[in-house]
Formats: C-alpha cells, structure tokens, sequence
C-alpha cells in the first residue's frame, strides 16, 4: 500500500435534505455523490452540503484545489448547469474517468486558493459599497476585514467586515 493510500481519508455528510461524499490524501481532496432529494433542490441545500463538505477539508488542513465529480444521477439534472454551479464556487470539475492528479504542493495551493478568494471577497465588498452608495448617497470611506483564514477560507462571509466608516459630504 503506497504512503498517499495510507494516508487518505474517506468521509461522507448528511442530513434530511441529501447527502454527500469525500476524501482527502496529503495531496488531493475529492467530493464526489453529492445527492439531494428531489423535493429539496433549488432551495440552496446544495450548496448547504457543499460548504459543509469545504469546511470538513480545511479544518483537516487541506488548503489545495478542491475538485468535484460531475456526474447527474438522474437524466433532468442538466450537467452544463451543474458544472458551473461548481465552478463558480472555486471547485475543479473532473469526470469520473479523470484520474485523481496530485496537486501542487500544497503551499502553492495554498496560496492560489486564498488569492482566488480574496479577490472575490474584494469584488464583493466594491459591490456592495457600491451599492450603498448610490442607495443613500452616502461614501463608504474604509471597510475594515478580517481576514482569519476561519472565515476566509471556511466562507463564512457573515463574519469577514468588522468595521465601516461612512462619509458624507455634508459631514
């Protein structure tokens, strides 16, 4: 048995909406099966299962490129669809024929991945101070975040802007 099979853990979660599986090697973190029950799709416990899978890895210090099977388990689930949904969430899409690749080390991984999600968390945060500014009229002057890889990279967005100060010109 080679180190990297030693090493990789299987694991699946669940609740009353669906299921899903994953696993992680020194090298690879795999999520695959990802099922939710008919009456439940479309309401976000997709992606409730999903972010619940990508918490499990980073809290097992996986910080590489996550990929994902794609593979519909039933002929209504439109594949195109699914692999953006994936794709939009930073995951890599492979076939169940793609053979598991290694990643690269896992402290360029590492980086690629928080570079990738601080971008989008900048994108997000110029969106919505946009936003806010021409709601109220008001300029968002300095956004304070907070950059705790817990909530970088666990994308517990509720938890990043710690702090806002806000200008007017008639202030």
């Amino acid at each position: 048995m080679s180190g990297e099979q030693r090493n990789k853990t299987e694991d699946f979660v669940h609740n009353r909406y669906g299921y899903c599986y994953f696993e992680i090697s020194e090298n690879d973190a795999l999520i695959y099966n990802l099922y939710v029950e008919p009456e439940y799709r479309g309401k976000g416990h997709a992606m409730n299962l999903l972010m619940w899978v990508l918490n499990e890895i980073r809290k097992r210090d996986y910080y590489g490129v996550v990929k994902i099977e794609c593979k519909p388990s039933e002929p209504d689930i439109n594949k195109e669809r699914l692999t953006k949904f994936y794709e939009n969430l930073g995951l890599k899409v492979i076939s169940r024929e793609e053979e598991m690749k290694p990643a690269q080390t896992i402290r360029e991984a590492k980086a690629k991945t928080e570079t990738t999600l601080l971008t989008q968390l900048q994108q997000e945060v110029e969106m919505i101070c946009d936003s806010f500014t021409h709601e109220t009229g008001l300029n968002i002057y300095m956004v304070n975040i907070d950059l705790n890889p817990a909530n970088v990279l666990g994308y517990d967005k509720r938890n990043i802007v710690t702090d806002v100060e806000i200008t007017s010109e008639d202030i």
